[in-house]
């Protein structure tokens, strides 16, 4: 069982990633579909392993009218 992956945000429900697929030690890809009525603004990315050893970017996604800032490196 691989890394899951999500999208945080303050008062919003957490989104999480489908189709996750590691890449390599370093690189993970995923795709988020973000439902109507995503909430605007910066979004965090949360990886936890299965070792339940988590990593967090804060503000690495910016939703904003159906734009997304769509490529964070942690």
């Amino acid at each position: 069982m691989g890394a899951n992956i999500s999208l945080t945000k303050s008062w919003s429900y957490d989104i999480a990633a489908r189709y996750t697929r590691l890449v390599s030690s370093q690189t993970i890809t995923c795709l988020f579909s973000l439902p109507a009525g995503t909430a605007k603004g910066k979004w965090d990315i949360v990886v936890k392993n299965p070792d339940k050893k988590t990593a967090k970017k804060r503000g690495a996604l910016r939703y904003n009218d159906g734009e997304t800032s769509n490529k964070s490196h942690f």
